[in-house]
């Protein structure tokens, strides 16, 4: 199963998680692991054109904010000054990013389970072995997931 490249939030409309900075990103919203927080790769994002996009790549925790910060690397830096105000987890939240999360670790599950490759080569069948591996994941999940309650105290 290839993850795909496109999921929704509540924060905004539509976002798109791009796989590349040359790729065309026209939603408002798009999402990068912290692997890509790197000066080249904002730059790239820049010369992408990509001025109204809202990019979302969580900064390293030992990121700090740069005083002439201009275009793509100015979100950076107001994430960092967001993230000194409420926190890391409610910054992820607001951005909608810790939904990259959930599809990450899904896959990661799908993989463990299930196996990294296809073993068919015919691609209906890929199509239906890769369906029928998501069933087994999900049955596993539903029959695994504990039910919690609060504790009043």
């Amino acid at each position: 199963m290839a993850p795909s490249a496109c999921s929704s939030t509540a924060v905004k409309s539509a976002s798109r998680s791009c796989q590349s900075p040359s790729e065309q990103c026209r939603e408002e919203r798009s999402f990068f692991s912290g692997a890509y927080d790197t000066r080249a790769f904002y730059t790239a994002l820049g010369r992408a054109g990509t001025p109204d996009i809202d990019i979302v790549i969580p900064p390293s925790r030992r990121a700090s904010a740069s005083r002439a910060a201009t275009g793509t690397r100015r979100q950076r830096d107001e994430a960092i000054v967001r993230i000194d105000q409420v926190g890391r987890r409610q910054w992820r939240k607001e951005t909608g990013a810790h939904h990259q999360a959930r599809a990450e670790n899904g896959v990661y599950r799908y993989k463990q389970i299930v196996g990294d490759r296809l073993r068919t080569r015919i691609p209906d069948r890929q199509k239906t072995e890769a369906m029928n591996g998501v069933a087994i994941v999900n049955k596993m999940a539903s029959l695994g997931m504990p039910e919690s309650k609060a504790i009043r105290i």
